[in-house]
């Protein structure tokens, strides 16, 4: 964990120097690696990292998205966010009940993972994987529009604000907001 603190340090001074040391591509990995000995703290850092490099410059996102392990780890970040619309869908149905630390934890896990989609959609080859998964967007909108936290409901925004510009309708689409 603190070799993911350092480097998230080092990528607030210069991204290109955790990019050329390949670190990148060794969060890729712990994340799209399905193994429970692997922390959610650490899961969490390592979409910090990859967060931090592809929001800070193009070529950040552009060696994100040429990864080999780039496609597994959206598809992971989508499983996780699809989980909170879920649960969230769950906790709407249920009465408040205090919440474990470890839900918490989980939820910022997950909040990361909505983050690295969110930075990853400027690029071509991410968004064309991103904005093809149909549930996603359902959860998403579902995160935006109902979610009981306000941190939830925030990036699920800031995710549909980064995915507006890029979607193209249909005019016909467009006579509901006329």
């Amino acid at each position: 964990m603190s070799a993911i603190t350092a480097l998230l340090e080092v990528c607030k001074v210069d991204p290109n120097m955790v990019i050329s040391v390949d670190a990148h591509v060794s969060a890729l990995h712990v994340i799209s690696k399905d193994s429970d000995y692997i922390s959610p703290a650490a899961k969490k850092g390592c979409f910090e990292l990859l967060v931090q490099i592809s929001s800070s410059t193009r070529e950040g996102r552009d060696a994100i998205s040429t990864a080999e392990e780039c496609a597994a780890c959206i598809e992971y970040a989508s499983h996780l966010i699809k989980g909170l619309a879920q649960e969230n869908d769950n906790d709407n149905e249920t009465s408040n009940e205090t919440k474990e630390e470890s839900d918490s934890t989980n939820i910022s896990v997950d909040l990361e993972a909505l983050s690295f989609l969110s930075s990853l959609v400027p690029n071509d080859n991410c968004r064309a994987i991103i904005l093809v998964d149909e549930e996603l967007e359902a959860s998403i909108e579902n995160l935006a529009k109902n979610s009981q936290r306000y941190e939830v409901q925030q990036a699920a925004i800031l995710y549909l604000g980064c995915c507006a510009r890029f979607i193209k309708y249909d005019c016909e689409d467009a006579r509901q907001y006329a």
